[in-house]
């Protein structure tokens, strides 16, 4: 009987482990989640709907003819690249506008030289607003603005240069070469004496030779180095210390010449190379300008035309002094300001 029992209780505890090895085989019951979380659904890793394309970032085109001076443009790129990122605006540098390239994303476009015709792809893009640098043909309106001004650059750019010129002499002994035979040469002319004058009044020397100031020696743009040299040696004859030297007439000959004369020199464009009585070049300069019509620019304001703005570049030879560097500032804020006049009639 006993015997009997045992078999009995073996048996019924084989079968809880065999139930319990079962049980555990089986599916598992999902576990609760504390109050408060939120389960996550599985995902397949499938790549996400595409979005619509959104339009391409605003733009700011900047092209330069093979003809544009490069110290020009790349003044005009590192300001357009401040104005732009200001702005968020990107810029974009282009050899060759064409039509194609006005796409919607296009806000400005700004042309450099006369070989860039913007006067004529203007109309075609009405929503862009355009700026046309150095394109004598282009005429400010509607979507198209104009920097530049070339009589009243000529003329601001000639009374600049005779001012510094008789601002840096010792003895008010100044002198100018301008070509007869430019766009404006006579109004050239007239503002370069003004602008001398404006510094030194009278002009008259305390130390021999005793000559009047400030000289003007007018030669062609195109004259051969041999006229230069005649030209040159005239002014040294007269007791000259500074000339002014015509942007037209800045060649590697005439600043030769004028070197071994020992003379000084303010140019209206930068020397060839880099010159110890180099005073410095008194520049017509489009950057200033730009920077001043920006927020019309961006606006969508009808075009206008604004004169360049002067600069005082290219003072590395130290023969001008920051004092007098603060005087050329002041008389070119006044012109630009139009409280001085470069010409005798209007």
């Amino acid at each position: 009987m006993l015997k009997i029992k045992r078999k009995l209780h073996l048996l019924i505890l084989l079968v809880l482990v065999m139930a319990s090895v079962l049980s555990a085989c089986g599916p598992q019951a999902t576990p609760t989640e504390p109050a408060g979380f939120e389960t996550m659904a599985a995902t397949d890793a499938q790549p996400a709907a595409t979005a619509t394309a959104t339009p391409g970032m605003p733009t700011v085109l900047l092209t330069a003819g093979p003809e544009a001076d490069p110290g020009t443009s790349s003044r005009l790129q590192s300001t357009l690249e401040s104005l732009a990122a200001d702005s968020g605006l990107a810029l974009s540098l282009v050899q060759s506008l064409t039509p194609d390239q006005l796409t919607e994303n296009v806000r400005v476009v700004v042309g450099l030289g006369a070989g860039v015709d913007l006067a004529a792809l203007a109309p075609t893009a009405p929503g862009i607003q355009f700026v046309a640098i150095g394109q004598p043909n282009a005429v400010a309106g509607a979507n198209l603005s104009v920097i530049g001004n070339p009589l009243l650059e000529e003329e601001r750019q000639s009374f600049m240069g005779g001012y510094l010129a008789a601002l840096v002499t010792t003895d008010y002994k100044a002198a100018g070469l301008i070509p007869t035979d430019t766009a404006y040469a006579n109004e050239a002319q007239d503002a370069y004496l003004i602008g001398a004058r404006f510094f030194c009044g009278l002009c008259n020397p305390k130390y021999p030779p005793y000559n009047v100031f400030p000289q003007l020696t007018t030669v062609p743009a195109a004259s051969d180095p041999a006229t230069l040299q005649s030209a040159v040696d005239s002014l040294v004859n007269l007791g000259t210390e500074v000339v002014y030297v015509h942007a037209a007439l800045v060649r590697p000959e005439l600043l030769e010449i004028l070197s071994n004369a020992g003379l000084e020199v303010v140019g209206g464009a930068s020397p060839d190379v880099a010159r110890n009585n180099w005073v410095g070049t008194v520049a017509v300069d489009p950057s200033p300008a730009l920077a001043a019509i920006w927020a019309d620019l961006l606006a969508g304001s009808p075009g206008q035309q604004v004169p360049g703005a002067i600069l005082l570049l290219d003072r590395e030879a130290g023969l001008v002094s920051e004092g007098r560097v603060r005087l050329f500032e002041e008389m070119k804020a006044d012109l630009e300001a139009d409280l001085v006049l470069p010409e005798t009639q209007h």
